[in-house]
C-alpha cells in the first residue's frame, strides 16, 4: 500500500500528463482541496483507495477495489469505483459526470447508528451477512418516507452488489 501523507507527496505522484496511477492500494491521509485537486487529471488506483480527508478530484477517479471515502468527494468528469464505496457523510457525493459504483456501505463505527435507523440488530456480524439480512427487507424499507437522499441511496445501492461494469469504465471514458 502507498500511503500520502501531505498534499505535496500526492502532486509528486503526477506523470506528465497531469495523472497518478498506482498499481496496487492507495492511502491519502491528507485532504485534496479544489486547488489542488484540479491539478490531478485522473487517479486511478488498481486496488483500494483510502480517503481519510476531502477528496476533490479535477479529471477522473477509478478505484480497482473499494473507495473508504473519510470525508466529501467531489469529482469533476467520472468516477468508477470497481469494488464498494464506504460513505459516512449524510449528503451525497459530488460527481459532475458519469458514476459507477456497486453498494455505497456505511463505515464500520456507524453500525449502531444504522441498527437503529433499520430496527435490526446486525449482532457484530460482517457486511455480507448484514446485507443479505437488509435485502429482503429492502421493498418494504425503502417505501418508508423517514430516509434522507443518501440514505435512499445507499439502501437502494445493495442490489448493485453484482452490478455489471459498463463499458465506459472498461474503456476509461
Amino acid at each position: 500500500m502507498k500511503t500520502i501523507k501531505t498534499l505535496e507527496e500526492l502532486l509528486a505522484l503526477r506523470a506528465p500528463d497531469g495523472g497518478i496511477e498506482i498499481d496496487g492500494d492507495l492511502r491519502i491521509d491528507c485532504d485534496v482541496p479544489w486547488a489542488a485537486g484540479r491539478q490531478i487529471a485522473y487517479l486511478r488506483a488498481a486496488g483500494n483507495l483510502r480517503a481519510g480527508g476531502n477528496l476533490y478530484a479535477g479529471g477522473y477517479l477509478r478505484a480497482g477495489g473499494n473507495l473508504y471515502a473519510g470525508g466529501n468527494l467531489t469529482v469533476l468528469k467520472y468516477c468508477a469505483i470497481l469494488g464498494d464505496l464506504y460513505w459516512s457523510q449524510m449528503s451525497m457525493p459530488e460527481i459532475r459526470g458519469k458514476f459507477f459504483h456497486r453498494m455505497v456501505l456505511p463505515h464500520a463505527w456507524q453500525r449502531g447508528y444504522w441498527e437503529a435507523r433499520l430496527d435490526m440488530d446486525f449482532g457484530g456480524r460482517c457486511y455480507e451477512s448484514i446485507v443479505a439480512q437488509v435485502l429482503p427487507e429492502l421493498p418494504r424499507l425503502l417505501r418508508s418516507r423517514k430516509w434522507s437522499e443518501t440514505e435512499r441511496w445507499m439502501l437502494g445501492s445493495l442490489k448493485l452488489q453484482d452490478a455489471p461494469v459498463p463499458e465506459w469504465v472498461e474503456v476509461g471514458k
